[in-house]
């Protein structure tokens, strides 16, 4: 997957909501993302779960971010559309957050119940 756009990414972040001092962890490539994400946590970003955020841009990867997420962690990601969304969290017992569309895809959050 190539870098998202400039729009994209600053969805995502937003969504991600990190906080200072959060694990949080980015599943898949993207660098500007990742480089976001540290800056808002004030510390590198952990290399394995579980994590208060997680982030997948790609639907591939979801399965593998469910995993890493920790209790009560919020997950955020980019899907086709709101239907896709809505399949993915309740697949994976999430509960949804929030969307928002974007350059012609749906970035989402949901968190996992405690």
């Amino acid at each position: 997957m190539e870098e998202p756009a400039p729009l994209v990414t600053a969805v995502v972040v937003a969504l991600a909501g990190v906080r200072a001092g959060q694990a949080v962890l980015v599943v898949g490539p993207g660098a500007t993302i990742r480089k976001a994400l540290s800056a808002g946590c004030g510390r590198e970003l952990v290399e394995g779960g579980p994590a208060d955020v997680v982030v997948a841009l790609a639907a591939p990867d979801v399965d593998d971010a469910v995993e890493q997420l920790a209790p009560g962690g919020r997950l955020v990601g980019l899907a086709a559309d709101r239907g896709a969304v809505e399949r993915t969290v309740a697949r994976h017992g999430l509960k949804l957050q929030h969307t928002e569309a974007v350059a012609a895809r749906t970035a989402w959050s949901a968190q996992l119940p405690a």
